[in-house]
C-alpha cells in the first residue's frame, strides 16, 4: 500500500523523525512509501516564502506517481490471501 509520510514539528532537525522512525515502521510493515515526504517546521508558518507550498507540491507530485504505479489494486491481493489462509485456519478447528 502506498504511503506519503507528513509531519509538523518545532525545528528544522525534527524531520530527521520522518526518515529515521517513520520510514522504516513502514517499511517494517510491507508498506511502499514514497520518497519524498512532506515536513513542515514552526518558521514554515511565520515566514511566507512559499517554500512549505513547493515542498509539499514536489511530495504530493511524487506520491501521485506512486500511486499511478502501483495501480488501483496493489493491497487488495495481500489482503486476500491473508484473508484465505484466514478462512483455512478456522475451516480447521
Amino acid at each position: 500500500m502506498p504511503v506519503l509520510i507528513g509531519s509538523t514539528g518545532g525545528t528544522e532537525r525534527h524531520s530527521l523523525v520522518l526518515e529515521h522512525a517513520l520510514r522504516p515502521m513502514f517499511s517494517y510493515l510491507h508498506a511502499i512509501v514514497s520518497p519524498r515526504p512532506a515536513y513542515a517546521a514552526t518558521s514554515d508558518f511565520v515566514t511566507r516564502t512559499g517554500a512549505l507550498g513547493e515542498r509539499i507540491t514536489a511530495a504530493a507530485a511524487d506520491f501521485s506517481r506512486l500511486l499511478r504505479a502501483c495501480g488501483p489494486r496493489a493491497h487488495r491481493e495481500i489482503v486476500d490471501e491473508d484473508l484465505a489462509s484466514m478462512q483455512r485456519l478456522l475451516g480447521e478447528t
